[in-house]
């Protein structure tokens, strides 16, 4: 239907678009010439998560990423994955990880040291 279909093009949009820091509902809105409610209960009626939230998700898989396999500090990875504010990029990482990103890097560390004792 074309709102599965808008709603595909939204999520693809925000897969390559997630590290802007303006990326905002109402900035696709004006992009895709529907109000911002209309595509949030689109979107939200297709993948059962708000945009929003979803944007959130694809930066912090993102930041676990940059965690993962660089050394950049904290403050550069928020801004790498489209946050501008630090301390908000903790607390959003925090409630989709359960860690702060400081307690997920020595984690990850824990994991690299231990996956190497194995071998």
């Amino acid at each position: 239907s074309r709102q599965r279909e808008t709603a595909a093009q939204l999520r693809a949009y925000v897969d390559e678009h997630y590290a802007d820091n303006d990326l905002s509902v109402s900035g696709m809105s004006g992009r895709f010439g529907y109000s911002a409610n209309y595509l949030g209960n689109l979107f939200k009626n297709a993948y059962s998560v708000s945009i929003n939230d979803y944007i959130n998700q694809r930066r912090v898989r993102q930041a676990q990423r940059l965690i993962d396999e660089t050394a950049l500090h904290i403050y550069e990875i928020a801004f790498r994955v489209g946050f501008s504010d630090q301390n908000y990029f903790s607390r959003i990482f925090k409630k989709y990880t359960g860690l702060s990103p400081r307690e997920y890097r020595d984690d990850s560390l824990l994991r690299a040291i231990n996956s190497d004792k194995k071998l």
